[in-house]
């Protein structure tokens, strides 16, 4: 059995694990010895960490430590574990009730971060570990949403080094997602934005490396957590971070900026901005601001991105950037009082009553604003509607009359992890339509006849999981779901 400060050492060095200065002792002490349990003869070569949501994206940003032994979810800068029982629900032909699917392919990777739709065809993007600890990509993809195969599961693309797809669009000559990787195939693994693209999902590309467009790994760091395909071409937005080297050696964060990236078919990219940062002077300040989390584009080509910065006072503070040609940003409102401390926006759709972007406060309550022109946005009161127990809102998304949202409820207080599914109409207005024991949220899409929803289970350890259910009208009486028992 490894002692408990080795096995510390080892937590802070495993990528991507964030600062465990910024984790609960009560639930580190546990992960440590269930860590202790499963993984006591991990890898203890310092690799730098990238930042992982969400998500998502969106997210929330989900990251993981070990050998897919837990799944954390991290969230204005505070990490949660997610626990709980998944089951498999026996696959039908027609999607006219919500159920898991794709249990047998998917259970052997750790956890999923996005999901998109390319024509009708959904696609999963998700890691597993591989050599040296570190995570290689895992593909899934789907032509009715039940049955579902793994792509691409040898291709050195998803496999070398370390691949972190954060989030995956169509695009490019096909598929295009994005995050953080590097290269080398043993020793230190210097993360760095990174992208790859495909024609179907069964062979990748990666983007060469390039420090003057992804940073050197070393003194510039950073990832990208969304994507979308643009009039203005595919956008990506991260966040980048600057780091030095004191006279011992020992490398010192010194701030974290905003940043954006625009390429023309998803293989040749140029970083046109990195916005104000966010200047540290302590390593106490790693993983708190996550700058841009999600783009998406309105009718007149505006681009708006969402996310968090650091206050005067070094708390998260949900932000908003426009852009009218991807190279130039403008952040939207800072003094609006609806963007309070410790409030981050993960993920922004845009439907016929405007944008709406869902997050979280101080990790513990759902949050929801809606802007009707991308400038101007307003907080909407979830705290008298059924976000009961739901710490984080980890992805949105429009449909044809309205949006739906998905959240997780985390380990709080002993609760176990609930995946909840709400619609609105007008995104003011929310339904609860279905609750998950078990489950967490990466990423919702809608088709013409369903919805999909990828993400994750604990049960002993890890599992990435999708979910699909039946696309209803919000305007509509929605059911009354029991919410499950703690």
């Amino acid at each position: 059995m490894t002692d408990r400060e080795t096995m510390l050492e080892r937590l802070r060095s495993a990528n991507p694990l964030p600062d465990t200065d910024h984790v609960d002792a009560e639930e580190l002490g546990l992960f440590v010895s269930y860590f202790e349990e499963r993984k006591a003869d991990m890898q203890t070569e310092k690799r730098p960490a990238p930042q992982a949501p969400p998500r998502r994206r969106r997210n929330g940003w989900l990251v993981t430590a070990g050998a897919a032994i837990a799944v954390f979810v991290l969230v204005g800068g505070s990490l949660w574990f997610v626990s709980g029982t998944g089951t498999d629900v026996a696959e039908e032909p027609m999607v006219d009730e919500w159920q898991r699917v794709g249990g047998a392919v998917m259970e052997p990777a750790i956890g999923t971060f996005d999901v998109t739709v390319v024509g009708s065809r959904l696609f999963v993007v998700g890691f597993d570990w591989g050599e040296w600890d570190r995570e290689n990509g895992v593909i899934f993809t789907s032509d009715d949403g039940v049955s579902w195969v793994r792509l691409a599961e040898d291709d050195p693309a998803l496999t070398l080094g370390a691949v972190l797809m954060y989030a995956v669009t169509d695009g490019g000559p096909g598929l295009v997602a994005v995050g953080a990787g590097c290269e080398n195939e043993t020793g230190e693994c210097a993360v760095h934005p990174t992208a790859w693209t495909s024609v179907d999902g069964t062979s990748w590309t990666r983007t060469p490396e390039d420090p003057a467009i992804f940073g050197d790994g070393t003194t510039q760091r950073g990832a990208m957590y969304g994507v979308a395909d643009t009039s203005h071409g595919l956008v990506a937005v991260g966040s980048m971070r600057y780091w030095t080297v004191d006279d011992e050696g020992v490398e010192v964060p010194v701030s974290f900026h905003p940043a954006v990236w625009i390429s023309d078919d998803g293989i040749t990219w140029e970083r046109t901005w990195a916005g104000t940062g966010s200047v540290v002077d302590s390593n106490d300040v790693f993983y708190d601001d996550i700058s841009m989390g999600s783009v998406v584009e309105g009718p007149d080509g505006l681009l708006v991105a969402v996310g968090a910065t650091l206050d005067e006072n070094g708390e998260d503070i949900a932000t908003v950037w426009t852009s009218r040609d991807g190279r130039q940003w403008e952040r939207i409102e800072p003094d609006n009082t609806v963007f309070t401390p410790g409030t981050v926006m993960v993920d922004v759709a845009l439907g016929e009553h405007g944008y709406v972007a869902v997050g979280t406060e101080d990790g513990t309550d759902a949050a929801i604003w809606r802007s009707p022109d991308g400038a101007t946005w307003t907080r909407i009161d979830t705290a008298s509607q059924s976000f009961d127990g739901i710490g984080s809102l980890d992805s949105v998304a429009a449909l044809d009359a309205g949006y739906v949202t998905v959240g997780s409820r985390a380990w709080i207080d002993g609760n176990s992890g609930v995946l909840t599914v709400w619609t609105s109409p007008d995104g003011v207005t929310w339904d609860r339509i279905h609750s998950i024991t078990g489950g967490y949220a990466s990423g919702v899409v809608v088709r013409d006849d369903d919805i999909a929803i990828s993400g994750g289970t604990r049960d002993g350890r890890s599992v990435a999981a999708a979910w699909v259910g039946p696309r209803i009208d919000p305007g509509a009486p929605p059911p009354e779901p029991p919410m499950p028992e703690n």
